[in-house]
């Protein structure tokens, strides 16, 4: 768990610094997506996700800028779309579920 924090400290520290250097468009993504690489459970992607983009989100200096999610999972596209998120970079759409590739089209 210790662990965790300091990552989720560093990752909205890097936002921070980010937004201050001029940054409008933040992606956020848990997984690897290059070729051969394992896949983390969808339980894996939401627990390290969702706790830096609720802090993120509560930062004043985030109001108007982008945020967007690369995901594989249906469960986490929508988590993330509830909260207000955009889908980004989903030319890996081949290899996401299919309730992904509905909820996609849904979005479109």
């Amino acid at each position: 768990m210790e662990e965790n924090l300091s990552l989720w400290e560093a990752a909205v520290s890097q936002v921070r610094l980010m937004i201050s250097e001029g940054a409008r468009y933040d992606r956020y993504w848990c997984q690897s997506t290059r070729p051969m690489a394992s896949r983390i459970s969808v339980e894996q992607e939401l627990d390290r996700l969702i706790p830096v983009l609720e802090a993120v989100l509560g930062m004043p200096e985030v109001e108007g800028k982008l945020v967007s999610v690369d995901t594989f999972y249906s469960e986490v596209a929508s988590e993330a779309v509830s909260k207000g998120l955009i889908l980004d970079n989903l030319d890996a759409v081949k290899l996401c579920d299919a309730m992904l590739k509905q909820k996609i089209s849904s979005y479109n």
